[in-house]
């Protein structure tokens, strides 16, 4: 019996050898470890200095960002400024867009002052988030420092127009009057730099719509009219208010109002269903009662409207 066991367990001599070989690199795999232990000692590793990189580049990405907000829908790199007569160029960097510039541009040639931050606030066309990304970019001057707008009546600045004969238009040998924009034709505005065709039928159609111009600026209503175009040739206008087509809104109706550009149709119902359960306007500031309307529109929509036929 014995000797069939040992049978079963024999090995040959080169059996006997790979079984030898075999145990010895099992023993040399299990001790590796322990021995690499302790001959190599790995130096201890702070690991609050790998984090510190990461932490000092988000605190710098942080603080050192430019300060570049969303102002109506555009990028805007904001600095402080003075809205007093900033140029357009600094407007745009400031992310406004074209009808917000040349609203504040309207303003301001109709003698507007900004006197205190919420004096821009007030402008219909700055939104309250225009407003809260900018203010605290509003540097204005203190009040004794600020000076008075210069006023002048209508029929001064209609004499002064006036008296304007001959101006260089910028051409070689063309020379151009002023112009009524109230009363000019093709002809005439062709005479202006930068004017072709195109443009001088959008001018009379625009101002087909207005019932008039009360201010050359408006041109910057015009479609495809650019301040850069406008620049050009502003110094050869002028407007005789005496011809604007005014609405009466103590009987104009809905239909009506709306067709003027600057009565939206909201503004038209408004205005009806007021004077429909208050009685006829008795003076233009009575629109200001309405809580759709403030200051500033009504500066700009009163030239076109009156209380009776003419």
């Amino acid at each position: 019996m014995l000797k069939q066991v040992q049978k079963y367990f024999e090995f040959s001599r080169k059996e006997s050898r790979g079984i030898t070989v075999l145990l010895l690199f099992i023993v040399l795999v299990w001790i590796t470890p322990i021995f690499y232990g302790y001959v190599f000692v790995a130096d201890d590793i702070n690991y609050s200095d790998m984090v510190k990189p990461l932490i000092s580049s988000q605190q710098m990405d942080q603080f050192e960002k430019p300060q570049d907000e969303e102002v109506s829908g555009n990028v805007a790199h904001l600095f402080h400024f003075n809205p007093n007569q900033l140029p357009v160029t600094e407007w745009e960097k400031l992310g406004l867009s074209e009808q917000q510039i040349n609203n504040i541009k309207n303003y301001e040639s109709k003698g507007g002052t900004f006197r205190t931050k919420e004096d821009f606030k007030k402008l219909y066309t700055i939104t309250e988030t225009d407003y809260e990304n900018l203010e605290k970019y509003i540097a204005l001057p203190s009040r004794s420092d600020m000076k008075k707008p210069v006023t002048r009546n209508n029929e001064n600045v209609l004499n002064e127009k006036k008296e304007k004969k001959v101006r260089y238009n910028a051409h070689p040998t063309a020379y151009v009057k002023t112009i009524e924009l109230n009363a000019a034709d093709s002809t005439d505005l062709l005479q202006l730099r930068g004017i072709g065709k195109v443009f001088a039928s959008r001018i009379i159609k625009y101002r087909a719509l207005l019932g008039g111009y009360s201010h050359p600026d408006q041109l910057l209503e015009v479609y495809g009219m650019d301040s850069l175009r406008y620049k050009e040739i502003k110094q050869y206008l002028w407007v005789d208010k005496a011809k604007i087509r005014s609405i009466n809104i103590n009987e104009a109706e809905y239909e009506t109002l709306i067709k003027h550009p600057y009565i939206k149709p909201k503004d038209a119902n408004v205005i009806v269903q007021y004077r429909r359960q208050h009685g006829t306007f008795n003076a233009l500031e009575e629109l200001l009662s309405i809580d759709l309307f403030n200051d500033e529109y009504l500066l700009k929509i009163a030239p076109y409207l009156t209380l009776m036929n003419d």
